[in-house]
């Protein structure tokens, strides 16, 4: 058999033996063609791994191709994604998109502070975005500024339609659970809304907005898979309730004097370049509509193995993983492996080198390391962390001790 750089069968011998065979118009399955890959791949690795321990004649070992999670201390690691599918680990994750909040204030002001603001619990990746609305008697209002628990926020999306007025900003909030929403209008308005989202594991841009006016409102933004969508709609009926026709589900709806108001949200949507989204109100005068989406951001993950007991107390350990990698990082900077012989009290850092593996950005990395200066001890671990903005996804890991 031969297998092109992809991992795609392109020849088989026949089964009495009169060659190779052209099978690269047979009808195989995608999802055949990609077990076939995988096998090749895990084959290799398993591989790999004996290799390694005859090499360095090593005592005794623990290899986990991820097939499940048992073999990870999920407790321990931070920022890792499991793709139960692919069974790997990736330092993305699919955006997640939460409402906290949702208030209103119904007097005439130019400044309104919405006080301690639910924004959910702390994270590093953590972004609060804030939709808000507005009506003015001839309008013409706009947001001049905003701050979200005291950070100054960015505009995103902003849309006018006759007195109404709909904006969305955002801002990077990565600690405390609540907060001050403060909305500076370019003049007085009659009213405001804010609803408060907490948005994870998103890059640190917006992937796109849209604005618009019209009923039914409708509009596209480019999505990216694993990203998310918050959108808000505004009409100017009061008693007329909004109906999100596709793109978001509504997370809440509340009337203020003279508008009502709507926000929703979309979870680990697929690739689209012209992501849909629709509301729609029955009896209305006018009707505004934004909204915002995210994509996938690269973070900085630990994933640290689960405790494997040593017959004897070992003095040095070897390290051999499975990666994907593609943005050309530095490895023992962008991505760093250790090792433990004390149960993770005592890490000491494998100085690892990086070879391909055979198909493209799959490499194997691995080094060894002395680990007798550690307090002694046989609860052995690895640890893996990535750094700086480089997409990793883990295959395998084998740690190996003597």
């Amino acid at each position: 058999m031969t297998v092109n750089y992809r991992g795609d069968i392109v020849r088989a011998n026949t089964t009495l033996g009169l060659g190779g065979v052209d099978i690269s118009q047979w009808p195989l399955l995608d999802e055949d063609v990609a077990a076939i890959r995988a096998n090749l791949i895990f084959s290799l690795f398993y591989t790999m791994s004996l290799v390694a321990q005859a090499q360095f004649d090593l005592d005794d070992a623990v290899v986990d191709a991820y097939q499940d999670e048992s073999g990870i201390d999920t407790g321990a690691c931070i920022d890792q994604y499991y793709n139960s599918t692919g069974k790997f680990y990736i330092n993305q994750t699919p955006v997640s998109a939460t409402n906290e909040a949702n208030a209103i204030n119904n007097t005439d002001l130019t400044t309104y502070t919405f006080s301690s603001q639910a924004f959910g619990a702390a994270h590093v990746s953590r972004i609060v975005a804030v939709l808000v609305a507005s009506v003015k008697s001839g309008g013409g209002q706009t947001v001049s500024s905003m701050t979200i628990g005291g950070v100054s926020a960015a505009f995103a999306a902003g849309q006018t339609n006759g007195e109404d007025r709909l904006e969305l900003w955002w801002a990077a909030v990565p600690t405390g659970t609540s907060g001050d929403v403060a909305v500076t209008w370019s003049a007085g308005v009659a009213c405001c809304s804010c609803s408060c989202y907490r948005v994870l594991y998103a890059n640190s841009t917006m992937k796109d907005s849209l604005a618009v006016a019209a009923n039914p409102s409708i509009g596209t933004l480019e999505v990216v898979a694993g990203g998310a969508v918050i959108a808000a709609t505004q009409n100017k009926n009061t008693s007329s309730n909004i109906i999100w026709v596709s793109g978001v589900n509504e997370d809440n709806e509340q009337a203020m004097d003279f508008c009502r108001v709507s926000v929703g949200n979309a979870e680990t949507v697929a690739d689209n370049a012209a992501y849909a989204v629709e509301s729609d109100i029955a009896i209305v005068s006018s009707t505004t509509m934004v909204a915002g989406s995210w994509e996938k951001g690269v973070l900085d993950m630990t994933l640290q193995s689960e405790a494997f007991t040593a017959d004897s107390v070992p003095t040095e350990a070897y390290l051999l993983v499975f990666v994907n990698d593609f943005t050309s990082p530095a490895y023992n900077t962008d991505f760093k492996g250790y090792a433990s012989r004390d149960g993770g009290t005592t890490w000491t850092q494998v100085t690892l080198t990086a070879e391909a593996a055979g198909f493209p950005g799959q490499k194997f990395v691995q080094g060894t390391v002395d680990i007798s200066a550690q307090p002694s001890g046989t609860s052995m671990l690895y640890k893996i962390t990535t750094h700086n903005g480089h997409v990793f996804l883990i295959n395998g890991a084998s740690l190996f001790w003597k």
